[in-house]
């Protein structure tokens, strides 16, 4: 039985999930928007079903969740496409992943009902216990915690597939 990971390229119209073919890949200096120059070449995507492609160099999460509501698509980062590229450097897993969004594993997802508790941070299969303790130290002051992960993201009707958080950055100083 193929393992269940919590993102899909499946389009909002209830299609099955299904392998999105190959990402488009933008020309280096071009944008599809202004038409200007991108000196770094980095870019993030919206893709829809037939793949129009949305160049968001320098864009806020509320305008790319703007964007994706009004094309009716879901939010799909290049850089983090939903394949097994994003979660091994160089081989192959013997075990086929089949990528869901949290609406297709459930009827009503929620993101976090009622606050939070460090009890709600629960360890998988994956090594990740220093993040969730992080977080569970989060839960702990409910201030941090929306600092961290905002209020204004939901499984609701301004779902489009993104969601943002605020994590510190790393200040280093000279002294």
């Amino acid at each position: 039985m193929p393992t269940v990971i919590s993102a899909s390229v499946a389009p909002r119209t209830g299609a099955e999930p299904r392998s999105p073919g190959p990402i488009p890949q933008l020309g280096q200096g071009k944008t599809t928007e202004a038409g200007g120059a991108n000196p770094s070449g980095i870019y993030s995507a919206i893709i829809s079903r037939n793949f129009p492609i949305i160049g968001v160099k320098e864009k806020t999460f509320e305008q790319l969740r703007k964007k994706c509501l009004e094309k009716k698509v879901l939010y799909l980062d290049p850089e983090f496409p939903p394949d097994e590229t994003s979660l091994f450097y160089s081989q192959k897993f013997p075990i086929q992943f089949i990528w869901k969004r949290p609406p297709e594993i459930c009827e009503n997802p929620r993101f976090i009902i009622g606050g939070a508790n460090r009890t709600d941070i629960c360890q998988g299969d994956l090594g990740d216990c220093w993040f969730l303790a992080a977080i569970a130290c989060l839960t702990l002051n409910e201030r941090l915690l929306f600092r961290v992960i905002p209020h204004d993201q939901s499984f609701t009707e301004n779902y489009a597939g993104i969601f943002h958080f605020q994590p510190w950055k790393l200040l280093m100083s000279w002294n």
